[in-house]
């Protein structure tokens, strides 16, 4: 009588268990890291001319997931308007993902580290910087990563979030 007691109330413990992952993973759906990783590559090269500012290039990426942010690393040239020579490096920029009708946009695509050929951390100048901010005013508005609204899987999504370093789609 004690055992089929226990073996009712283990049966009982284990069926919510089950039902709660059920329920819990149903409202999630997992974007493949490959999928996201080649539509940022189709990005590069990108190249940015202002004009009053100067000239960009970021080029040839490594594109990854780290500590639940998108990293890129990216080769790096920058002639600005008073510069007599052409800084070359790389760039190591981090980025969120954002889910705006149906389409995966780069969201706060962010510069971390700039270090030239040899090695050496610097900071960019202001006008680098300026066209940093409108490469990622681009990214995360006007240039989406692709469009999830044909899948199935995907339709319902409501946000993107980086968890663990997987790419969530939640319902």
């Amino acid at each position: 009588m004690k055992k089929s007691i226990n073996f009712i109330i283990l049966g009982a413990i284990l069926s919510i268990i089950a039902i709660s992952i059920c329920i819990f993973t149903q409202n999630k759906a997992e974007i493949p890291q490959k999928m996201i990783i080649s539509a940022v590559k189709t990005y590069f090269p990108i190249e940015k001319s202002m004009y009053t500012l100067g000239d960009m290039k970021l080029s040839n990426p490594t594109v990854y997931f780290e500590n639940d942010k998108l990293v890129i690393d990216s080769d790096y040239e920058f002639l600005g308007i008073g510069a007599t020579k052409l800084i070359t490096g790389k760039a190591r920029f981090e980025s969120d993902l954002d889910y705006k009708n149906s389409n995966l946009y780069l969201w706060n695509f962010n510069l971390k580290k700039l270090t030239t050929k040899d090695g050496q951390n610097i900071e960019p100048d202001k006008y680098a910087i300026t066209i940093i901010g409108t490469i990622s005013y681009e990214l995360q508005y006007k240039k989406p990563l692709f469009y999830l609204g044909n899948n199935k899987k995907f339709k319902s999504i409501k946000s993107v979030k980086i968890k663990n370093n997987k790419v969530l789609g939640e319902k």
